[in-house]
């Protein structure tokens, strides 16, 4: 059976009283309620920026790791192209024209530094048959006299048909930096 009440009777102190703890007594409960959500909701935010926090700061430093590396590579390069500008214009231009003369593919040219003797070294590849690198060699060190050849790496390798192979000769060029 339902209970009816009428508020705006007479109803004594007590009864009002009930049914104002009756209606109040549900909003204290959503409201407390809401209360903890708001709450763990804080919570989990801030455990999910502190990982983040975390986070960032593990890229940041990685970004720097990167960006010091990558100053020091672009250093190198720069000092690499300086030093072979000043210093091989003439052996680089010499060379090229002799592998185009000898039929020879000039593939690449690598400076690795001064030594401490003043021996300015670059490690030099070029393809192509083996007489024509010997020409080569030998034009450079006896004919035209403007570099010492200290060795000679081949490498046998196979073309991209399988069948076929092509030579790769890498040698190391020095000279004598005066000062």
């Amino acid at each position: 059976m339902l209970k009816y009440f009428d508020i705006s009777g007479k109803n004594d102190y007590r009864a009002k009283w009930q049914l104002l703890l009756w209606s109040v007594l549900p909003l204290f409960i959503i409201c407390y309620l809401l209360a903890f959500k708001k709450t763990f909701t804080t919570i989990s935010e801030f455990h999910n920026n502190k990982e983040k926090v975390q986070l960032s700061l593990l890229r940041k430093d990685s970004v720097a790791i990167y960006d010091s590396k990558l100053d020091a590579v672009n250093g190198w390069k720069k000092q690499y192209m300086l030093d072979s500008a000043v210093m091989d214009a003439h052996v680089i231009a010499t060379m090229n024209l002799s592998c185009n003369e000898l039929g020879l593919n000039f593939k690449e040219y690598k400076p690795l530094g001064l030594s401490v003797q003043n021996v300015w070294t670059r490690k030099v590849v070029v393809q192509g048959d083996f007489k024509s690198i010997l020409k080569l060699v030998y034009e450079l060190e006896q004919v035209s006299k403007i570099c010492r050849i200290a060795s000679l790496d081949f490498q046998k390798k196979k073309t991209g048909s399988g069948h076929d192979f092509e030579l790769d000769c890498g040698f190391y060029v020095q000279n004598v930096i005066k000062k």
